[in-house]
């Protein structure tokens, strides 16, 4: 199973205007909806997600720590998951995590462990071990929190 369009979306977005990470780079409107059509992507979905921000004709991704409240009961990218997963690592540890991970099935836990190896190798293409090292670090994390899963 291929990852949903927004998270293609994202990736492909996070390739193209991520060069220097924080802050964002920031891309037109224009280019931003060329590559949703292409992508078959939502802009707004991954705006009401809070993942994607437009303002004044402009479009860049969020930091995963700017991401809004999540609400449990709404749609969700493998993108979001998987950077909502690498903050709850970062910031409270892999048990709270392993929690938010219970949700996951195991066809979406696959798609998050494969959002994580294209993000690692990106990043290690581009130059950028710190980033690719929270990838690195979801894509071993993912095993234990789902093995925790089967315990609960």
């Amino acid at each position: 199973m291929g990852l949903d369009q927004d998270t293609q979306f994202c990736i492909e977005w996070f390739k193209r205007h991520c060069p220097n990470i924080a802050p964002m780079d920031v891309g037109t409107l224009e280019e931003a909806q060329a590559l949703a059509r292409a992508e078959n992507a939502s802009i707004q979905n991954l705006v009401e997600a809070g993942v994607l921000a437009v303002w004044d004709g402009k479009v860049w991704l969020l930091d995963r720590s700017e991401y809004p409240d999540y609400t449990a009961n709404a749609w969700i990218s493998i993108w979001e998951f998987a950077h909502r997963l690498i903050w709850l690592m970062e910031t409270v540890g892999e048990e709270v995590a392993a929690n938010f991970c219970c949700q996951l099935g195991n066809d979406e836990a696959e798609q998050v462990r494969e959002l994580a190896r294209q993000m690692y190798f990106i990043c290690v293409c581009k130059g950028w071990p710190e980033v690719a090292m929270a990838y690195k670090l979801l894509e071993e994390g993912l095993a234990s929190m789902m093995g925790d899963k089967k315990k609960i």
